[in-house]
């Protein structure tokens, strides 16, 4: 009977010895607020001086709004400094392609950003040589696998270059095969929480019992304070909401055989801790070359939106060479008030739009490719109002009053809860108003170059659609960029 204790008591402490921990550290829904991204970097850095079994990763949705920096910097900024932060793997997300396909993927290859996707397929050749479909980690006693997908669906650049598939289907063929090279299986998902519960039943379908360990998501910026558990499928969901403003830490106990337990819980990010110096030196240069409240220029008068729409037309003349621009009336957002105008202050009167550059042959058929662009913006923004659950006529009708023809008919009066949800879709119009040209008269006979501020919905594949392919169809510097370089060269806005 002693014996037979103390051989037990032998295989308990061997059990217990090969025990190994995991701590998947992870972020989502930054849209580019990025200080505390220093602050998370140290925390994590420091883990790992004493942990060699941690990860850190990110749920998507790296852009729209944020700092200045990483608006005007077309991306650059974000991917240096999360690459700087130490992320091991990344995902998209529905606004992961605000800057298009060809931006995502040279920036990906230039700072070796950890781009981590198995549902989207890239055409043209544009797919980053540093993008993986799965990543493997090696770790101190446990193989840790991470596949990323991106959302099923992707707002703003539809730019045709990216498409992307239901997470079940894309994981069809690869999640079992993923299964026997690892002991345990992260996904990174950016599909919202409801979702992630589906798509946990559904890969435990595809590859039985349990189909992955744990589900790192995003999108509806939840914050689960405490751990979600899928008991069905034994599968951890985790979401850190947004901004940075927590770090999502999982912990899976490892016994050689079987995740034997698993801990989840949010850390706040606050203002007293520990930046990491080199996360921080990143982040400060982008600041420092894009100043938010620095004053830019002083204007002399009060500007009208159309009067603030000419003098950015005439500066997208000045700055590209171009002889004719094609601009929405509501090019600028806003009424500019005299005074200082600083960088943040451009920024919401001047949105990050691209300019594409284009030669029409003949100067007397500028009307009528002014008139396929303009039906192309029209076509587009009614599809994506349409298609909003709910009275999706109701928001067509209203988006057409934003970018025209205008209904005859006068406009309904909507509830205060109607107005919030168009809200969300008339944040699409950068830049309402018919497309007016600049100058009005006395432009040249013959071939012509213009300048066309688009937005997100018309890029280039689909202007090229339009006619334009064979007509030097080329991407500038941003407006943002130019009216900029405009002010820094004497341009002043009067």
């Amino acid at each position: 009977m002693r014996l037979l204790l103390l051989l037990l008591l032998v295989f308990v402490r061997i059990a217990v010895a090969t025990e190994t921990t995991v701590t998947i550290y992870n972020t989502g829904d930054l849209h580019a607020q990025t200080a505390n991204l220093p602050r998370i970097a140290a925390y994590v850095n420091a883990r790992r001086l004493v942990d060699p079994n941690v990860l850190l990763v990110d749920a998507g949705d790296l852009f729209n709004r944020g700092d200045l920096a990483v608006r005007v910097t077309e991306g650059e900024a974000m991917f240096h400094l999360m690459a700087v932060s130490g992320y091991d793997a990344c995902v998209l997300g529905n606004h992961g392609l605000s800057h298009g396909a060809a931006r995502v993927a040279e920036l990906t290859d230039r700072f070796r950003f950890p781009l981590t996707e198995a549902n989207g397929s890239w055409s043209g050749g544009l797919q980053p040589q540093a993008a993986r479909m799965y990543r493997i980690f090696g770790l101190d006693g446990v193989r840790v696998a991470v596949i990323g997908t991106s959302s099923e669906h992707m707002n703003h650049r539809r730019d045709d270059l990216v498409e992307r598939q239901r997470i079940d289907v894309a994981l069809r063929e690869l999640l079992p095969a993923v299964r026997r090279q690892a002991d345990i299986v992260v996904l990174l998902t950016h599909v919202g929480s409801q979702r992630d519960r589906e798509v946990a039943a559904q890969l435990a379908a595809i590859s039985p019992p349990y189909g992955v360990d744990l589900i790192v998501g995003g999108h509806d910026h939840k914050a689960y304070q405490e751990m979600v558990y899928d008991e069905a499928t034994q599968t951890v969901i985790q979401h850190a909401g947004d901004h940075g403003r927590f770090l999502g830490e999982v912990v899976l106990t490892w016994d050689g055989e079987l995740i034997v337990d698993r801990q989840a819980r949010l850390l706040p990010i606050t203002p007293d801790m520990p930046l990491d110096p080199k996360a921080q030196a990143c982040r400060q240069s982008y600041l420092d070359a894009f100043p938010e409240d620095a004053p830019i220029t002083q204007i002399t008068r009060p500007l009208s939106r159309e009067e603030g729409t000419a003098w950015v037309a005439d500066a997208i003349r000045n700055q590209t060479g171009v002889q004719a621009v094609l601009a929405p009336s509501g090019l600028v957002r806003q009424a500019l008030p005299a005074g200082e105008l600083t960088g943040k202050g451009l920024l919401a009167a001047v949105p990050c739009l691209d300019v594409v550059e284009f030669t029409v042959p003949d100067a007397a058929d500028l009307p009528q490719v002014a008139a396929a662009i303009q039906a192309l913006r029209v076509e587009s923004l009614v599809a994506a109002a349409r298609a909003r659950s709910g009275d999706g006529e109701k928001w067509a009708e209203d988006m057409l009053r934003l970018v025209g023809p205008a209904p005859n008919t006068p406009a309904p009066e909507r509830t205060p809860e109607e107005r919030k949800a168009f809200a969300k879709i008339s944040q699409m119009v950068l830049s309402p108003g018919p497309l007016l040209l600049f100058p009005t008269a006395d432009l040249p006979t013959g071939p012509i170059r213009v300048a066309y501020p688009c937005t997100w919905h018309d890029t280039l594949p689909e202007l090229a659609r339009r006619g334009l392919s064979d007509q030097e169809l080329t991407r500038g510097p941003s407006l943002w960029h130019i009216v900029r370089a405009a002010l820094a060269t004497g341009g002043h806005i009067p």
